[in-house]
């Protein structure tokens, strides 16, 4: 895949759309058989879902979201039209719920797959000790968790800015708890610590680069203070901003206990 370099706004769209599908191919790969009743942590307005829901035609999902903040009910809305306009809505129920109060009231080994996508960005490492051995339990012996997220290593100072602008509070107006993502290295060690198996670690680059009012407008969305495009309009008009690339971890709760 060549660098999308976008400069409109109107493109972002579906520029976003083909990332989400890339991404969801991904997923569907290492869910492979295990995609009968796949729960997503952290869905907001769907833009894994969907794909990945078209993609396990024969799957089940349940949604869960806090929708805390300032845009709670436009990302529910969101998420309920684009089901229905997919035609998935029967498929799919969401929860609205703090996502370890959800999962510690779910029952043992109730589903084949856990999944997330930009999610663990939002907790913290405490939160994912306490978050992966509830997915083991939760999984069926033989399912599958898969993790998604940006990588937090830049390659070039396109992407540095990104993070920058999405983690920095000096120009975010929501900062993260911890981190702009975890480390690979520290979720492959928590996610071994609750008992996974046959962890795959794989790395997909964005190529989607932004520049002029494609990223002005990028940045708004994401809640950036003005004050950062003003700073650094120069390098971001000449050579954009390019997003990171993507961390994608799976792995399996083995089908028997080990004796």
């Amino acid at each position: 895949m060549g660098t999308q370099i976008l400069t409109r706004p109107l493109e972002l769209k579906a520029a976003w759309n083909s990332q989400y599908d890339r991404v969801a191919a991904e997923f569907a790969a290492r869910l492979g058989n295990n995609s009968g009743r796949i729960a997503e942590v952290g869905c907001g307005g769907g833009r894994l879902t969907i794909p990945l829901m078209k993609l396990l035609g024969d799957s089940e999902f349940v949604l869960v979201d806090k929708f805390a903040d300032t845009t709670t009910w436009v990302r529910r809305q969101v998420l309920a039209a684009n089901l229905r306009k997919a035609k998935l809505r029967r498929r799919a129920y969401v929860v609205m719920s703090d996502y370890l109060k959800w999962i510690r009231a779910e029952h043992d080994a109730a589903y084949e797959g856990v999944i997330s996508c930009e999610f663990l960005p939002e907790i913290t490492r405490l939160g994912i000790g306490h978050f992966f051995p509830e997915c083991f339990r939760v999984l069926k012996p033989g399912g599958v968790a898969v993790h998604c997220f940006w990588s937090l290593t830049p390659r070039n100072l396109r992407q540095r800015l990104v993070i920058i602008a999405d983690s920095d509070p000096t120009w975010t107006r929501t900062p993260p708890a911890e981190w702009f993502s975890p480390e690979p290295t520290l979720v492959m060690r928590e996610l071994r610590r609750a008992g996974f198996t046959h962890l795959r670690k794989v790395t997909l680059k964005s190529h989607l680069v932004l520049r002029g009012q494609a990223a002005k407008i990028e940045l708004e969305r994401w809640d950036v203070r003005p004050s950062f495009y003003e700073k650094y309009r120069k390098p971001i008009d000449k050579d954009g901003l390019e997003f990171p690339d993507w961390i994608i971890i799976s792995a399996k709760k083995p089908s028997r206990s080990p004796h």
